[in-house]
């Protein structure tokens, strides 16, 4: 368990929307370590922890971002 390490993002996935899998994962009784958010330039985003004390990021790309 990392509970004596700073807690810093291990990975970020980016998704096509983060409210969607925020509310699965909030039905599911995930841990989270950031809310629900959505950044002053646009993307949403939310961290959730792992069993073993791992942060990930779920978010979306910014109404900027470029097109693929």
């Amino acid at each position: 368990v990392r509970a004596s390490e700073a807690m810093l993002v291990q990975t970020s996935i980016r998704v096509g929307s983060a409210k969607t899998l925020y509310l699965e994962y909030l039905a599911a009784g995930a841990t989270f370590n950031a809310a629900l958010t959505r950044d002053p330039w646009g993307p949403q985003y939310f961290i959730v922890e792992d069993p073993d004390g791992n942060l990930i990021l779920f978010g979306e790309e910014g109404p900027n971002a470029p097109k693929r």
